[in-house]
């Protein structure tokens, strides 16, 4: 495939005690905000008439905040007869559990080859101290779903060493790894992540 990033919106109005957006957009108006539709459909035409594109990855912090974004970028590339697969690196747990059965078979049908998801951890306080907003029950759900649309390639991160973690906890992430795979064999995991505590995350507040 020719690759090509690009995004479809800017900001995300999540809170990961990680992550550098929350500091990144904490003055902004509009935490999350779609760009035109013609404007994206006009970047992916671009890229397919003058470089050749064949697979376009959108590089966004998070697509799915409202599903109708997406959706409606998957209508427009259909009526437009562009022929290209399709990438998603920003879309979170809580994020699929609201996706239907139905939307899940569209993303597919339209091409999609790769979703990007942030699990974290297979434990619940350390969930609750990164501020993501899920449980390691929620991911196990959510992976069954997907299981059930083989043509989506899922990839999935982990972070190990976070400040406080205890064995017992990183043991607990192996464990929901290995049960995402036993659901989902065709998933794949990641190298394993280490907590970064960037400058104006509360993530280095936690670390000093």
């Amino acid at each position: 495939d020719n690759v090509f990033p690009i995004y479809s919106v800017m900001g995300c109005p999540y809170r990961c005690a990680f992550c550098s957006s929350p500091a990144q957009y904490a003055k902004m108006e509009k935490k999350w905000l779609p760009y035109q539709l013609e404007d994206i459909l006009g970047h992916i035409r671009m890229l397919k008439e003058r470089y050749g594109a064949t697979f376009i990855y959108f590089i966004d912090d998070d697509s799915f905040v409202d599903l109708r974004h997406v959706e409606a970028i998957i209508d427009a590339i259909n009526s437009s007869g562009l022929k290209v697969k399709l990438g998603f690196r920003g879309v979170r747990v809580n994020e699929i559990s609201r996706m239907s059965g139905d939307f899940l078979k569209k993303l597919a049908d339209a091409g999609t080859d790769t979703l990007h998801i942030g699990v974290e951890s297979g434990c619940n306080r350390l969930l609750n101290l990164m501020k993501k907003d899920i449980t390691a029950e929620l991911s196990i759900e959510m992976n069954r779903k997907l299981s059930r649309q083989p043509g989506i390639r899922v990839l999935y991160n982990f972070i190990v060493g976070f400040p406080t973690e205890t064995l017992e906890e990183t043991k607990m992430t192996r464990d929901l790894i290995l049960q995402l795979i036993k659901d989902n064999p065709s998933c794949c995991v990641l190298p394993l992540n280490k907590p970064r505590p960037l400058p104006g995350t509360e993530l280095y507040n936690l670390a000093l």
